[in-house]
């Protein structure tokens, strides 16, 4: 028994991860955007009724108040501020960052407003596979580098069950190539085209603790909207995250709370608990796949002690 409680607290304390949102606080100081609950639903053999977006009208009413929650505060903030470029990352793999920003743009365009979602992820392109889109699109890649127009890549999404729609540019094909081009003018350019065009543009891109591509394209967003998934990710990862943007002076509009163990919602009450497994396959990364539960070395703290507390 003394043996089985230490291994115990030994896990406990190597873990470092945060299971409420109080615990979260005491290390960063970010504007809480709510949470999203965590969800249990019974696995059906139509793979459209396992998705966890508002496409699946067999999702919970919780679930869907929450999203709603999140679409009015940010929908707030950005009009506060007159922008509507959002970005949308987290620290590592795996904490549902491509599933909040599909649902946070279908919530959008449900109240009307003009939307494009942008994958901006090509080494692990994963807005087709949350939308359940199958059909072959030009990538973002492929607008940057001049091989399609905007015009081409940009595809309409219909709302099922609703008269609204999006406009969704795909990541494409997996290209850790066009990554490179994140950063670039032409970038710049692109993202003004789309500013242009649309009421709200979200960006979904590559976790902020495992690559660079999230630093740089805070530079062209007006906010960015941080996903920490409950109980999942180590505190100093998340706070690296943090860093990596703060050290660019990206607007960082606050975080939600993803997969709140605390907020349980459960339409069926018995099931199996919704992950997000699949999402944390970042094979394609190479040597950065290891990141996520498992462990990886901090970076050093903010001098300017402007987002993570002391």
């Amino acid at each position: 028994m003394i043996i089985s409680a230490l291994i115990l607290c030994l896990y406990v304390f190597l873990k470092r991860t945060v299971r409420t949102k109080e615990q979260l606080n005491k290390h960063i100081n970010l504007h809480d955007l709510g949470s999203l609950p965590h969800v249990r639903m019974k696995k059906r053999k139509k793979e459209e009724y396992n998705n966890l977006t508002l496409l699946n009208d067999r999702i919970s009413p919780a679930y869907e108040e929450a999203v709603r929650r999140l679409r009015v505060r940010v929908m707030r903030e950005a009009e506060s501020e007159n922008g509507g470029v959002i970005m949308v990352t987290s620290s590592v793999p795996g904490e549902g960052k491509t599933t909040t920003a599909v649902n946070l743009a279908l919530a959008i365009a449900k109240q009307g407003k003009s939307v494009i979602l942008a994958d901006c992820d090509p080494r692990n392109p994963s807005v087709a596979e949350v939308l359940k889109d199958q059909g072959k699109h030009p990538g973002i890649g492929a607008v940057l580098r001049g091989k399609v127009s905007l015009q081409r890549a940009l595809t309409i999404f219909q709302i099922p069950g609703t008269d609204a729609e999006m406009e969704v540019l795909y990541g494409g094909k997996p290209n850790a190539g066009d990554a490179a081009l994140l950063g670039s003018r032409k970038m710049d350019n692109l993202i003004e085209t789309l500013r242009m065009r649309a009421d709200y543009v979200i960006l979904d891109t590559a976790p902020a603790d495992l690559l660079a591509d999230a630093s740089l394209l805070g530079k062209y967003v007006d906010f960015v909207l941080y996903v920490i998934r409950c109980d999942y990710t180590k505190v100093n990862k998340i706070r690296s995250g943090i860093e990596t943007l703060t050290a660019r002076n990206v607007n960082l509009l606050g975080y939600i709370f993803n997969d709140d163990v605390n907020q349980k919602s459960s339409r069926y009450g018995y099931g199996y608990g919704y992950g997000y497994g699949r999402y944390g396959r970042y094979g394609r990364y190479g040597r950065y796949s290891h990141y996520g539960k498992l462990k990886g070395t901090g970076q050093t703290e903010d001098e300017a002690g402007r987002v993570i507390k002391e």
